[in-house]
């Protein structure tokens, strides 16, 4: 829904226009990852674990971006759920290595199947080549982040 406000300055801030394209994607997420109680975090996580199995728990933290008081937080809950478990890093005490349990590959599969349907709805709004450029600015942006 557009405004009626004058937001001349405000549309044209990265931020603020990120903002509102994360909100304009972020119902569509709800919908289908409700029933899979999952939040974008956790999925993102879910998806490193399965991809890299044994990674650390601070790299899938440097990975997305979340501060490691809210990746042990999060940890927590995934474990608690038995979606998975850390093992001591045999060559580091002190790191904690992340293993994906035979549920936690069963719900990142089912959520990888939403998160495909939610990609499609999400991509209509786009043209491909639109999408591919759109993707192709993000992506230079986070890496000049890191």
């Amino acid at each position: 829904m557009k405004s009626a406000l004058q937001q001349n300055f405000l549309m044209q801030q990265l931020g603020h226009c990120t903002r509102l394209a994360h909100a304009t994607v972020r119902p569509h997420y709800a919908k289908h990852m409700l029933a899979l109680d999952l939040k974008p975090s956790e999925f993102a996580v879910l998806s490193l674990i399965s991809a890299n199995p044994g990674a650390s728990q601070r790299q899938i933290a440097e990975t997305v971006m979340i501060s490691q008081p809210n990746m042990a937080a999060l940890m927590e809950r995934l474990q608690v759920r038995g979606l998975l478990r850390r093992e001591a890093d045999p060559a580091d005490r002190r790191l904690s290595l992340l293993y994906l349990t035979a549920e936690g590959e069963r719900l990142h599969e089912k959520a990888a199947a939403q998160v495909e349907i939610l990609e499609q709805e999400a991509s209509r709004m786009l043209s491909a080549e639109d999408k591919q450029q759109l993707l192709r600015l993000l992506h230079k942006m986070i890496d000049c982040a890191g």
